[in-house]
């Protein structure tokens, strides 16, 4: 099974985390099983996504550190059903001519 979806940040903004032990301080959430890890580090914010792929699903938890609202770009290759939990914060995802499709709100799913 191929990622579903990736994030569109350059990839001089990847740092790599070759072991666990290198996950950010701010990291709430550490998936101890996720074989893939990448952690991104604009000035505006920063984003940790932990991923594992177990075909038939695919398990991203993804936290961000961010200090105001910011434009994280991705693009889905297939249609996909997404199912989210949403546990601090929210978001809104919008098309790519950033008009809204949803907002989510914290402590929901």
């Amino acid at each position: 099974m191929k990622i579903p979806y990736f994030l569109k940040f350059e990839d001089e903004h990847l740092i790599p985390l070759h072991q666990y032990s290198q996950l950010p301080d701010w990291c709430k959430y550490p998936l101890h099983f996720a074989p893939e890890r990448r952690y991104f580090k604009l000035p505006q914010i920063e984003l940790l996504s932990q991923q594992l792929n177990q075909e038939p699903f695919f398990i991203d938890l993804v936290q961000i550190n961010a200090k105001e609202p910011a434009y994280i770009p991705f693009d889905i290759n297939d249609r996909q059903l997404y199912l989210y939990f949403m546990l601090k914060g929210s978001l809104l995802y919008t098309t790519g001519d950033y008009r809204p499709i949803i907002r989510t709100q914290p402590n929901t799913f």
